[in-house]
């Protein structure tokens, strides 16, 4: 797979010494364990955290230099120490969030408390604790462009795991790490289109004999600006030429709220041509003998980073950094098993398409004008 996006490399942390190991061996071991699992995290004021003289920062440095394995019995052992769970806030479905929460527990003991809601609530509950001054996440897992507030207001620390190295290009920055994406694609009734007669390009969206018989999802401001970008900047659009091929678009297309019941009108026949549905909402579908097609893909395609960070005041830094370590490790083929697109090399069923990533700092700038002006194109 080919991927394109710009990525900060975290500094390489420095070697601490077996002393300052067992200094935060002894300061984990004092930490509150035993507390019963529960619905909802409990809260810890932030000044807890920091009295008990726990950091993530400290805790990633007593690590280096382990092996792989000896650094997941350490981390298990200190979990278990300071409580045996970990609080993860997360936009993810229900049977994303749920599977991997049980792996999880499966695989270290440890059990995971989560908080689920979409990403927008999730980025707003986080901010609204932090000026509490309460800790009740260690984790939040959700999209990465949500994520960049939560940086901004001071709330992530920099992590780093060896098993960052085994992540496709791009799925690493200094605060998070991808874990998974969703691939929009556009997609075509095999019933309603003759082979060789879909969309060939980008260009193809235009074309007049779609009229009435394609469809759009109003809420994907994100393609329809990576789109425009790629137009503008590979293809050479000028603002006129972009401001034209829009309006040609849009002008005989139908918009429907709702991927999946969307794409259930494509599935149906209703459209012939659903042109930013996701790819693996399509394979699901054609796993169930639906005459739907997104292959041959038009590139380069852009997909929404998944990704997952840590809390910088979280009490709880071994259990935060085992499961963001599992998330990118083990993690990566049960959630390659619910059909999720994720970022291990060794799992990438695309390897010959130019995928390119949504850039979290960018859209996060720019990201109310383009809902804005997507809305308007949408009538909404």
């Amino acid at each position: 797979m080919r991927v394109k996006r710009r990525v900060k490399r975290p500094a390489v942390l420095h070697l601490l010494s077996g002393a300052v190991l067992l200094a935060l061996l002894a300061a984990c071991g004092e930490a509150e364990s035993g507390s019963d699992a529960a619905d909802t995290p409990a809260a810890t004021d932030t000044g807890s955290a920091e009295a008990a003289g726990q950091s993530v920062p400290d805790a990633l440095e007593a690590l280096e230099g382990l092996s792989a394995d000896e650094r997941r019995e350490q981390l298990i052992q200190l979990a278990l120490e300071e409580g045996g769970r970990v609080s993860v806030y997360t936009s993810m479905n229900s049977e994303t969030a749920d599977a991997a929460a049980e792996a999880f527990e499966a695989d270290t003991g440890v059990a995971v408390l989560s908080y689920r809601a979409g990403a927008e609530d999730v980025r707003t509950r986080i901010l609204q604790e932090a000026e509490a001054n309460r800790v009740d996440v260690d984790v939040a897992w959700i999209g990465d462009s949500r994520l960049v507030p939560i940086r901004e207001a001071g709330i992530l620390t920099p992590y780093t795991s060896p098993h960052q190295d085994d992540l496709v290009e791009g799925a690493v920055s200094e605060y998070w790490t991808l874990n998974h994406y969703n691939i929009y694609t556009i997609a075509w009734n095999t019933d309603r289109v003759a082979e060789g007669e879909q969309p060939q390009s980008y260009e193809d969206l235009t074309d007049p004999k779609w009229d009435g018989i394609m469809t759009l999802e109003p809420s994907d401001a994100d393609w329809y600006w990576s789109l425009s970008n790629y137009l503008r900047e590979d293809q050479g659009f000028s603002e006129e030429e972009l401001e034209q091929y829009w309006q040609d678009v849009t002008s005989g297309v139908d918009f429907n709220s709702g991927h999946t019941s969307t794409r259930a009108l494509l599935v149906a026949g209703r459209y012939a041509v659903f042109a930013s549905d996701f790819s693996k909402g399509i394979e699901l579908e054609k796993v169930d003998g639906a005459p739907v097609e997104w292959l041959p893909a038009i590139e380069p395609l852009f997909a929404t980073p998944e990704a997952a960070a840590i809390a910088a005041a979280t009490p709880r830094p071994a259990a935060a950094i085992l499961f963001m370590d599992w998330l990118i490790s083990d993690g990566q083929q049960v959630l390659y098993d619910l059909e999720v697109d994720v970022t291990r090399t060794d799992l990438q069923a695309l390897d010959d398409l130019e995928i390119r990533f949504v850039d979290a700092e960018e859209w996060a700038e720019v990201e109310a004008d383009m809902v804005e002006e997507y809305q308007s194109r949408s009538g909404g």
